[in-house]
């Protein structure tokens, strides 16, 4: 552990991905419940089995706004992927300074609590952001990393959370959640 925490998404002090254990199910539905997904876009990149450049991210991001007919300035936190790795986390960076063009919203991952839970990963995030919505506020990263953060962000009825989730073979997926 670095200072207690299993490792850093994103800090200058990451010393890499840890493996946690973890499985997740979503029921999504045509109900029109509190919490709804406003977008969504994938997309894949050729690099290699376990690396990234972004684009596909970048692309992923892109289509979820137009697919929720939004802009980047629309969204108010993005909980990244954050795997730890120097050359994932720089990749992701890259991909979110491309789509945010003013700035980074609020960024935050799970994973400095519970480890990189694989393919559950993105359905743990996805349940996290739903919750979070519900309940009015977020866990962020509890260490800085340069950027826009605080313990906990507030959250209002309008606020739209991007989820993003990156898989082997250069998978990307995005989600935006936001009120109904």
């Amino acid at each position: 552990t670095i200072d207690g925490y299993l490792y850093r998404p994103y800090s200058d002090k990451r010393s890499g991905m840890i493996l946690g254990e973890g499985a997740a199910s979503l029921i999504l539905n045509n109900d029109r419940g509190p919490v709804i997904i406003k977008g969504y876009g994938a997309a894949t990149e050729v690099n290699t089995m376990t690396g990234i450049t972004g684009d596909g991210l970048r692309r992923a991001m892109i289509a979820a706004l137009k697919d929720a007919q939004l802009q980047s300035s629309d969204i108010d936190v993005v909980i990244g992927h954050g795997a730890g790795t120097r050359q994932g986390d720089l990749a992701e960076i890259r991909a979110y300074q491309s789509v945010f063009s003013s700035g980074i919203p609020p960024l935050t991952s799970f994973k400095w609590m519970t480890g990189h839970m694989l393919g559950a990963s993105a359905a743990f995030s996805l349940a996290i952001a739903a919750k979070s919505l519900q309940e009015g506020s977020i866990p962020m990263l509890p260490y800085d990393i340069g950027l826009k953060s605080s313990k906990i962000l507030r959250l209002t009825e309008g606020s739209l959370i991007m989820v993003c989730a990156l898989g082997f073979g250069g998978n990307a997926g995005v989600v935006i959640l936001g009120h109904s």
